[in-house]
């Protein structure tokens, strides 16, 4: 692990220099893109993901590539643009984190960013249950899905937005064999809780 960092930049380093010397046919950079997957390096993954899609005959799954490194860079409206098209192809082999991916971008979209800490987010209730359509459709191609999900839902709690942290953490434990699972279970009872805490029982939301 201390020589992670030094190795994935070693070998990017080694597959560049490969494709100098040999070509930058499309089996070559499709390659280098699974590389950049791999190194986490998001920026050069969207670069490279933006100019082979110019290219005629590319492997459709270039567009997985770019809506994932859209979102690790902040560029949900093009993470949801591109994940959106390739998810409703039906000629695209499909997988969880595709839809994790698109569901996490709607999330970003949905969720306004407070101009001090003391101010609730706003939330956009329609696309935040498009969102929580796309994850639990994560889930229920992919279980271990739901692992990502417990950093999501403890946001929306720590910012007292307890109706949809037990949205996210509802489709996290439907997953009973998450390393998160009873953890998640905790902070769903206890966002049902402080949700309801202070209505009269005819107006509680009943989340689960």
């Amino acid at each position: 692990k201390t020589k992670y960092k030094e190795y994935m930049s070693k070998s990017l380093e080694y597959y560049e220099k490969y494709m100098s010397l040999t070509d930058y046919s499309l089996a070559s950079r499709f390659r280098h893109a699974e590389f950049l997957i791999i190194a986490k390096d998001y920026v050069a993954l969207e670069k490279e993901a933006n100019e082979m899609k110019k290219l005629d005959k590319v492997n459709p799954r270039i567009l997985r590539y770019l809506g994932y490194a859209s979102y690790e860079n902040g560029n949900t409206d093009n993470a949801i643009k591109v994940l959106s098209d390739y998810t409703t192809n039906p000629a695209n082999k499909v997988i969880g984190r595709d839809y994790l991916y698109l569901g996490l971008a709607q999330l970003k979209n949905a969720t306004t960013t407070p101009t001090t800490p003391d101010v609730k987010p706003v939330i956009n209730d329609v696309l935040f249950q498009t969102a929580l359509t796309n994850l639990r459709k994560a889930v229920d191609l992919d279980k271990p899905m739901a692992n990502d999900l417990n950093d999501i839902g403890k946001k929306y709690f720590d910012q007292k937005l307890y109706k949809y942290a037990a949205a996210i953490y509802e489709v996290a434990v439907s997953n009973p064999n998450s390393k998160n699972y009873l953890y998640d279970n905790f902070y769903l009872g206890y966002a049902i809780y402080f949700e309801n805490s202070d209505k009269e029982p005819a107006k509680m939301d009943i989340v689960a």
